[in-house]
């Protein structure tokens, strides 16, 4: 069945369309993704965050310090000519708290104001992201176990060609 056979009327394009997309496991065929096309509509792709704003970087540090040093001479500027200062102060004040901040982002509000959740704690709420944690861990066990075996067996034949 074709998109164009689901929709009865042009106005009610972008919702059932939406909605379809929001449907995960339905695949789209060909002739559904063309028609998706003509409109606009893409896979989504996410956007890479720009430096200057991902705290992971060094310019996003080297861009509060210019902001900051900015902000500094600012109010050296706003004191020497009789001009309100708080604006710059406020700024001076509030650049390193959320660079600070940004840098340390916890998962939840409420985790900054009790003790640091465990790992399984946090797993507890992404199905995903467990599964797959539990799998690498059994990978890793299975890996360690073979080598385990495979040491064995050389300490075995090494002192078995040594007697």
């Amino acid at each position: 069945m074709c998109i164009r056979d689901r929709v009865s009327t042009q106005s009610t394009w972008g919702y059932k369309i939406r909605s379809m997309i929001r449907q995960l496991n339905d695949s789209l065929s060909k002739e559904d993704k063309e028609v998706l096309d003509k409109l606009g509509f893409y896979a989504y792709r996410p956007r890479i965050l720009p430096n200057f704003l991902n705290p992971h970087a060094d310019t996003y540090w080297l861009t509060n310090a210019a902001i900051f040093t900015f902000a500094a001479f600012a109010r050296n500027h706003a004191t020497k000519t009789g001009a309100p200062r708080s604006v710059w102060s406020f700024t001076m004040g509030a650049i390193p708290f959320f660079a600070l901040l940004s840098k340390v982002r916890l998962d939840l509000p409420g985790d900054g104001l009790g003790a640091r959740k465990t790992l399984k704690e946090r797993l507890e709420f992404a199905p995903i992201t467990r599964k797959a944690w539990e799998r690498a861990i059994a990978e890793n066990t299975e890996y360690q176990n073979r080598l385990r075996r495979e040491i064995a067996e050389l300490e075995r034949k090494v002192k078995g060609d040594s007697h």
